[in-house]
């Protein structure tokens, strides 16, 4: 059993977690499910979509409030969300910092944050996703990733290779790169570091493919598309990955299809 302690103090993280003082009882068990792993992520989870909610467009509200809804309780059949949000949601939020494309303010020091002072290695160590800055368009773009895929979430795999949609089936990448220009244009896409060190060790991967994620509807910037490509095409480290037209790009609606029409 874990009883998650409750006083006055605790008002901010009931609000995070939207859960009030009697639902902050959770039995967890030690053969079986949920365990306290399941129940840290579900919390986790919960907190993640709430800041997703915050920053997401009016029309995007109600789906990502279902699936909100849909957590309401630590269970192995939302396993899908729970991963997305787990392992790549952490890698987004460092890819999209590390990249330069999101400033911000420490707020203990008043200090900005460098985009190269965001830590790629370990993995478990997560970029706040509170916080930090006055415009999250890093969470933005997540929102609108989440709202497009939900339905087809659980085709991917989020954890064999760090900040990408792996698709076993088809033996395809997919990597979802930040498409607009931040204040310092330092195109350091070293957060990809997890991804590319997988890619060593599985060597399986047949097709890769750059999925083009901004906040706007605007076609895509076609100097940031080929910075971006130049980026990825040097830290590849398979050579049949490294020419110019090993890499494709899609949009989100290829890549809730499967993109299809290349495998073919």
């Amino acid at each position: 059993m874990v009883n998650i302690a409750w006083d006055i103090n605790h008002d901010e993280i009931s609000a995070a977690y939207g859960k009030r003082k009697v639902d902050s009882f959770v039995e967890v068990k030690p053969d079986a499910r949920p365990t306290t792993d399941d129940m840290f992520q579900w919390l986790q989870a919960r907190y993640a979509l709430s800041r997703l909610i915050a920053v997401a467009p009016a029309p995007h509200e109600p789906t990502l409030q279902r699936l909100l809804k849909q957590l309401d309780q630590p269970d192995e059949r939302n396993s899908h969300i729970l991963n997305w949000i787990d392992k790549w949601l952490p890698a987004w939020v460092r890819l999209c910092w590390r990249a330069g494309v999101m400033c911000g303010i420490d707020p203990h020091t008043n200090r900005r944050i460098e985009s190269w002072e965001i830590p790629v290695m370990p993995r478990d160590v997560h970029v706040p996703i509170g916080g930090l800055s006055l415009e999250r368009r890093d969470l933005q773009a997540a929102a609108k990733l989440l709202f497009e895929l939900n339905d087809v979430l659980s085709q991917f795999n989020f954890d064999m290779f760090p900040g990408g949609f792996w698709d076993s089936g088809k033996r395809c990448l997919y990597i979802p790169l930040p498409g607009w220009r931040g204040t310092t244009q330092s195109s350091d896409l070293a957060a990809l570091k997890p991804l590319v060190e997988a890619m060593k060790c599985f060597g399986f991967v047949k097709k890769l493919y750059l999925v083009w994620l901004d906040t706007e509807d605007a076609p895509p910037n076609e100097t940031i598309r080929r910075q971006l490509k130049a980026q990825i095409l040097r830290l590849m480290p398979l050579a049949i990955f490294a020419g110019e037209n090993a890499v494709d790009w899609v949009d989100l609606q290829e890549l809730k299809g499967g993109f299809n029409a290349n495998m073919a």
